[in-house]
C-alpha cells in the first residue's frame, strides 16, 4: 500500500492524522468514533495513487476504506469535493485504471450539491480525450448525477443538456425551456455541434427535424443574441463569491453553433441579414469596436454558413464583416469564402466587389414601392428608411398595427440595403490613400 502520510503538500496537522489512519488501515481497523470524516475521506483518495506509473490494481483494505467512505454522508465542502476530482482526473491520466473506484467518493461528493455545481464538479470527467473510457465505465452514474428531475420542468430538461454557466444559457432554460422541449430532438442535435464545420449528414438531420415552429425559434434566438452583451456572472462557493465577465462558456457555444449551422438549410430572406448581426456582434468588443472580439468561435461559425451558402448574396455581407472584425482567424476565413466566391463566379476580388451590388428592387430612382392594404409603402436609398402613404396620399408615421406584420420583407431589405452601403463605404475608406 502507498503511504498517504507520506504527501509532502499537506500540513503537518493533516500528515499526522494521515499516517495514524495508515497504521489503522494496515491493521484492517475502523478510524473510530470521533475522526473528522472530510479529513478521512481525502485520506482514503489519496490511498488509492499506486505511484507515477499508474496500474490497476489495489489491497483489500484499502479498497474497503474508499467503499467505506463513499457509503457516507460526509459533508465535504466545494474546495475538497473538487480536489477529489481533480485528483481522480488527474490520476486517470498517469496511468491509473481501477475508474470505478477513482471515482466512488468523488462521485459520492458530488451528489450533496445542487445541479449546478455537480455540472462543474463533474466537468473533469465529462470532457478530455484521455478520460473517455472512465466516461464510457461511469456513464450511467454520471447522466443520473446531472439529469435534474421531473419537477424542475422544462428550465431543468434544457439545464441539463447544456448547464447554467453564462446569462445566454440561463435565458435558454428559463424563457425559452417549453418552446425547445418541443424540439428537443434537435436541440439535442444542436449540442453535438462542436466541430468547425457541419457534415452533410449533420445538416441533413437537422432538415429533417425542422418544423415552422422551430425556423421560427432560431429566428428568435439569434435575434436574441444579437442583442446580448453578456455581463457579470457570479459564482459563490463555501461562503466565497468570485465575479467574473462572461459572454459565452464553452457549453453554450456549442448550442449557438448548432443554431447557426442550421441557419444552412433554412430557405428565408432573413437568414443572411440576421446572421450577418451575430457576426457583428460576436465579432466586436463591447465598445463596438473590432479590435476585440466577444466569442471567435461563433463569430467564425456564422462566416462559415454564409460563405456555404455562396452566390453573389453573401459579398456584401463578408464584406461589411471584413471591415469591422478583425481577429485573425475571423479575417483569415473572411479572405478564403471571399476567394471561392470569386472563383465560383469566375471573377477577380475587385471585379467581384465591383460588380456585386445589389438593386434590391430599386427603380432607376432609387425608389422601391410596395402596396399593403389600401396603403403605400416606399423604400428610399437616398434616405434608408421606409416611408408610408395612407390611401388619401398623405404621408403618415407608420402602418396600422394589423397590417405590420406583412412588413417583415421590406424591413429585410432595407437592413440589407443599409448594410450594403455601410460595406461600401469601408470599401472606398480603405482603397482610398
Amino acid at each position: 500500500m502507498t503511504s498517504a502520510g507520506r504527501w509532502d503538500h499537506t500540513d503537518p496537522a493533516t500528515r499526522a492524522a494521515y499516517q495514524r489512519f495508515d497504521e489503522l488501515t494496515e491493521q484492517g481497523l475502523d478510524p473510530g468514533p470521533d475522526v473528522d470524516w472530510r479529513v478521512y475521506g481525502t485520506y482514503a483518495q489519496m490511498k488509492l495513487w499506486l505511484g507515477p506509473e499508474g496500474g490497476h490494481d489495489y489491497d483489500e483494505r484499502v479498497l474497503r476504506v474508499v467503499r467505506s467512505v463513499a457509503e457516507r454522508d460526509i459533508d465535504f465542502t466545494y474546495r475538497e469535493a473538487h480536489h477529489l476530482m481533480e485528483r481522480a482526473g488527474y490520476w486517470v491520466r498517469q496511468g491509473h485504471t481501477r475508474y470505478e473506484e477513482l471515482f466512488r467518493i468523488p462521485l459520492a461528493a458530488a451528489r450533496r450539491f445542487d445541479y449546478q455545481v455537480r455540472r462543474d464538479l463533474l466537468r473533469w470527467l465529462t470532457s478530455g480525450q484521455w478520460l473517455k473510457d472512465a466516461r464510457a465505465l461511469l456513464a450511467e452514474q454520471v447522466t443520473e448525477l446531472l439529469t435534474e428531475p421531473a419537477e424542475h420542468g422544462p428550465a431543468g430538461v434544457v439545464r441539463t443538456e447544456m448547464g447554467d454557466t453564462d446569462h445566454f444559457a440561463r435565458m435558454l432554460a428559463e424563457e425559452y425551456g417549453p418552446r425547445l422541449v418541443e424540439v428537443l430532438p434537435l436541440f439535442r442535435h444542436w449540442n453535438t455541434a462542436r466541430s468547425t464545420k457541419p457534415s452533410a449528414r449533420w445538416l441533413r438531420n437537422a432538415a429533417r427535424m425542422l418544423t415552422p415552429g422551430a425556423v421560427a425559434l432560431v429566428r428568435e434566438l439569434l435575434t436574441r443574441l444579437v442583442a446580448y452583451r453578456g455581463g457579470d456572472w457570479v459564482v459563490r462557493y463555501d461562503g466565497e463569491e468570485w465575479r467574473d465577465k462572461v459572454f459565452l462558456k464553452e457549453e453554450t457555444i456549442v448550442v449557438v453553433r448548432g443554431i447557426l449551422w442550421t441557419c444552412q438549410v433554412i430557405d428565408e430572406r432573413w437568414v443572411t441579414s440576421l446572421v450577418t448581426d451575430v457576426a457583428m456582434t460576436c465579432g466586436t468588443g463591447s465598445n463596438g469596436m473590432g479590435s476585440t472580439c466577444r466569442c471567435e468561435p461563433v463569430t467564425n461559425a456564422a462566416v462559415g454558413v454564409l460563405a456555404r451558402r455562396g452566390g453573389l448574396d453573401v459579398i456584401v455581407p463578408l464584406s461589411r464583416i471584413q471591415a469591422k472584425v478583425r481577429a485573425r482567424s475571423v479575417q483569415r476565413n473572411l479572405s478564403l469564402a471571399l476567394d471561392a466566391v470569386a472563383v465560383e463566379n469566375g471573377l477577380t476580388r475587385e471585379q467581384l466587389l465591383d460588380r456585386t451590388v445589389p438593386t434590391f428592387g430599386l427603380d432607376a430612382d432609387g425608389v422601391r414601392e410596395e402596396k399593403i392594404g389600401d396603403y403605400r409603402v416606399r423604400l428610399c436609398a437616398d434616405v434608408p428608411a421606409l416611408r408610408y402613404v395612407n390611401a388619401a396620399g398623405k404621408t403618415v408615421k407608420s402602418l396600422p398595427k394589423d397590417l405590420r406584420a406583412e412588413l417583415s420583407d421590406l424591413r429585410a431589405i432595407l437592413k440589407e440595403l443599409k448594410l450594403a452601403q455601410a460595406a461600401e463605404r469601408s470599401r472606398l475608406e480603405h482603397d482610398c490613400p
